[in-house]
């Protein structure tokens, strides 16, 4: 592979000629078995060369697709064009000079975090919740270019996107599910529910004057995706004597009525009888 002097690619330049390589590089070229070539300095026309191979790829890929929702969708639709570009390949006789397959190099660093009495750990110049029985402990992150993945005890605890500025909280209240079961009262003007703009909402509208219903159904619903969470919360608030009809008929009238007081409390519906 012929890269560019990026900085990603050289670390240092050591006089006119020689370079030193980043070192994350060289352990991928060692992993994968690849040989690192860079152009030279003060030569345009090599320059030229690997510049052009960029521009060729995007000519090729993002020609006509160029906009996307998400960087995971435009690193999709990069992998499938690539794959695309590749089939004329005489794969047939180059398997036979592969290299045996290998996992997913763990391009990662590895940091370690004391956790303060509030339960967050500091990492660059941000905050972050962890379950609230690690404080004082000391966990490990193994940190990625865009996330990063929290250890304890050899444990996955949690994994968190970073956060793109400083000084900024990023805060889960399942970490605190069990510190606030024993003071419930200190929810309303918790930091957390702070945080959660939607929880707050709900908790503010039906739970202000019982906390620890909210926690509790919280840690019952833990598992569900946000937006069922949410739906689950305001209709648990609304009908919250509802008993199990005896019919699957009944059943879904129940669903249905609950459905509507649910819209109706939230946005001012008025129902229409037929």
């Amino acid at each position: 592979m012929v890269y560019d002097n990026m900085r990603n690619v050289v670390s240092r330049f050591i006089g006119r000629s020689k370079k030193e390589l980043n070192e994350a590089l060289i352990k991928l070229s060692l992993y994968y078995g690849f040989n690192i070539n860079v152009t030279n300095c003060f030569s345009g026309h090599e320059k030229g060369t690997v510049e052009g191979r960029v521009k060729h790829i995007r000519q090729q890929c993002f020609a006509k697709a160029y906009q996307f929702p998400t960087f995971e969708a435009a690193q999709g639709y990069l992998t499938d064009q690539l794959i695309r570009l590749n089939q004329p390949s005489q794969i047939v006789e180059e398997k036979q000079h592969l290299l045996a397959y290998r996992p997913p190099f763990e391009l990662a660093q590895i940091a370690q975090c004391r956790v303060n009495k509030y339960s967050h750990i500091q990492f660059e110049s941000n905050a972050y919740s962890v379950p609230d029985y690690l404080v004082g402990q000391t966990v490990q992150l193994k940190v990625y270019h865009d996330y990063f993945v929290v250890y304890a005890h050899h444990t996955e605890v949690c994994r968190y996107q970073k956060i793109e500025g400083s000084h900024q909280y990023q805060l889960d209240i399942y970490h605190y599910l069990k510190t606030l079961m024993r003071k419930p009262g200190a929810l309303q003007h918790a930091l957390v529910l702070k945080h959660s703009p939607d929880l707050k909402t709900l908790f503010d509208l039906y739970y202000k004057e019982k906390p620890r219903e909210f926690l509790e159904k919280l840690d019952q619903y833990r598992e569900l995706p946000k937006d069922q969470l949410l739906h689950k919360l305001s209709l648990a608030s609304l009908v919250p004597e509802m008993k199990l009809p005896s019919t699957k008929a009944e059943a879904i009238t129940d669903a249905i009525e609950a459905d509507w007081q649910r819209l109706n409390r939230l946005y001012g519906l008025e129902r229409v009888y037929s």
